[in-house]
This record gives C-alpha cells, sequence and structure tokens, in this order.
C-alpha cells in the first residue's frame, strides 16, 4: 500500500473515532504488509488489523484499544507504551518485540506468540493468555494481575518483580524461569508442580 492511500485511510479512521462512528470510515487493513511501517502515536483503536504485518515497524505509543489483531504479525515491532487494551490478539506473534510500558489489559491473548519479548513495566492485568509462548521473555515489574495463563509457557522468563496476584497459572511452564522475592504470587491459582517448581528456583536463588 501506498504512503497516500494509508495516510488516507488513518484520517478517515481518526474521524471515525473522534466522531464516535458517526464520521469517517473505520480502518480496515486485514492480511496488509505493513512492514517498517512508522506510526508513533497512531489511533488504531477499533481497527481491523487481522494478519496484518507490522515487523520491524515503529508503533510506539500507538492506541489499538478494542482493535481486531488476530495472528497480526508485531515481531521485532517497537511497541513502547503501546495501549492494546481488549483488543483480539489471539494468535498474534510478538517475538522480539519492545512491549515495556505497554497495557494489554483485559486483552485476548490467547496462543500469542511473546518469546525473547521486552514486556518489562508492562501492564497485562485480566488478560487472557491461555497457551501462550513468554519464553525468554523480559517481564521483570510486569503486573498481570487476575490473568489467565493456564498451560503457558514460561520457560526462562525473567519474572522478578512480576505481579500475578489471583492469576490462574495452572499448566504454565515454569521450568528455568527468574523469580525473586518481590515475584508477588499471592491468592493465585497454581497446580502442584507449578508451585514445586518456584520454590525450587527461589531455594536455589537465595
Amino acid at each position: 500500500m501506498d504512503n497516500a492511500s494509508l495516510t488516507q485511510k488513518l484520517n478517515l479512521h481518526a474521524l471515525w473515532v473522534k466522531s464516535a462512528e458517526a464520521d469517517g470510515c473505520r480502518l480496515n487493513l486485514e492480511y496488509e504488509d505493513l512492514r517498517g511501517l512508522t506510526l508513533p502515536n497512531g489511533t488504531l483503536v477499533g481497527a481491523k488489523l487481522n494478519s496484518a504485518d507490522f515487523r520491524g515497524s515503529n508503533l510506539e505509543h500507538a492506541d489499538f484499544t478494542g482493535a481486531d489483531l488476530g495472528e497480526a504479525d508485531f515481531r521485532d515491532t517497537n511497541l513502547e507504551r503501546s495501549n492494546f487494551s481488549v483488543a483480539n490478539l489471539r494468535g498474534a506473534r510478538f517475538a522480539g518485540a519492545h512491549l515495556s510500558n505497554a497495557t494489554l489489559e483485559r486483552a485476548n491473548q490467547q496462543y500469542a506468540d511473546f518469546r525473547d519479548t521486552d514486556l518489562t513495566g508492562a501492564t497485562l492485568n485480566e488478560a487472557r493468555l491461555m497457551g501462550s509462548n513468554f519464553r525468554r521473555a523480559d517481564m521483570n515489574n510486569a503486573i498481570l494481575r487476575g490473568v489467565d495463563l493456564g498451560c503457558a509457557d514460561l520457560r526462562e522468563a525473567n519474572l522478578t518483580r512480576a505481579d500475578f496476584a489471583y492469576a490462574d497459572l495452572r499448566g504454565a511452564n515454569f521450568d528455568g524461569a527468574i523469580v525473586d522475592s518481590k515475584t508477588n504470587f499471592s491468592h493465585a491459582k497454581m497446580d502442584d508442580d507449578s508451585v514445586t517448581t518456584i520454590h525450587h528456583i527461589l531455594a536455589h536463588s537465595r
């Protein structure tokens, strides 16, 4: 897609958002190749972006609230301080992306790929993360209160100072994860294997 067409679509979408859907037109870039896009502070609220390819883009502080992003590709993308609240991110790919201080509250992120992703200081409260892959992700100081991480892969992830209070962690794999005394598991639902693994990690980190 050429820059002029994309700019026109983005302007119409911004009007659609600002007018509460009375004017403009909802952005639809499903399946589009948007690699290398530079759109910091972009307004993508409620946009239809399923399977769009954003690899290597700069989308810092972009607002994707309520957007449809199923199976979208954000690998190696700058998404620092971006907002994905209540967005559909089922099966989205974030491997190697920068999501520090991003907001992903109440988003559907089932089976998403967050391998090697920077999620430091990110907020994911009440997100659906069942079956997602966080292997080697940096989740230092991330807030994940009330999330559903059932059967998620957290192997070798950095979970120092992360807050998992009231989270559902049953079936999650914590092998090789890094936790410390500030990692909060209060009131979290955990199976015996997870509890044993975390206690083992804590015992060897002292």
